[in-house]
């Protein structure tokens, strides 16, 4: 499996410091909040100097109080009644040597969801561009109680019917450059018109539909 090291995305934020006005349930209410910024969906890994970068000192790595919050990625619904209020803690893996402390080599691990979307309707694909942030923001704390953990999957008891060697590739270009009306959320990319403009692409192991 291919983890993505995350060292360089790890924005130290003290949001107790800030004058945000949070709701009496919130979270991040109490406690002390480091920020990561993440840009595409893919697997990623904190490690024991990570934790040490954002500030925690080696004491206060209890592995089993170790949690992250998140709304996934994705632009917030217009819609109020469809999304969950506030931040969702997500369930992570966390790798210790059974000390129940994270040093040395042990590392967690959580899936991170990028802040534009792809939906199927029917048998095409169509990306959905975040207008608002070009980052998901995951939050990670030491709490009080025992973390969400991700849970083993149930062993298979039936053979599988049918074997996939291929799957579908779904790539976008899509930058905000230009606002024709400079208001609302129209926005557009590179010009085209009398310059020539080319955009060079490279990709692996894909296989053409005849």
């Amino acid at each position: 499996m291919k983890y993505r090291l995350i060292r360089f995305l790890v924005l130290p934020a003290l949001l107790a410091a800030t004058h945000f006005s949070y709701g009496q349930n919130s979270p991040l209410s109490e406690g002390k909040w480091y920020q990561i910024n993440v840009v595409e969906n893919g697997i990623y890994k904190v490690d024991f100097q990570d934790f040490l970068n954002m500030g925690f000192s080696a004491s206060e790595l209890e592995a089993n109080k170790i949690q992250i919050y998140s709304q996934h990625g994705g632009m917030l619904s217009e819609a109020i009644d469809t999304r969950p209020l506030g931040l969702r803690e997500i369930s992570i893996e966390v790798v210790d040597n059974g000390n129940n402390k994270i040093d040395g080599n042990d590392y967690v691990l959580f899936y991170g969801e990028s802040p534009d979307k792809w939906e199927l309707k029917g048998t095409e694909y169509k990306h959905i561009k975040n207008i608002y942030s070009d980052a998901s923001h995951y939050y990670v704390t030491i709490g009080s109680n025992m973390g969400k953990r991700i849970s083993d999957a149930p062993n298979l008891t039936n053979r599988p019917t049918a074997v996939y060697t291929e799957s579908d590739y779904v790539w976008f270009h899509d930058l905000d450059l230009v606002n024709p009306a400079h208001m609302g959320r129209s926005w557009a990319g590179e010009p085209i018109g009398l310059n020539s403009n080319s955009l060079n692409l490279t990709f692996s192991n894909l296989k053409y539909k005849e």
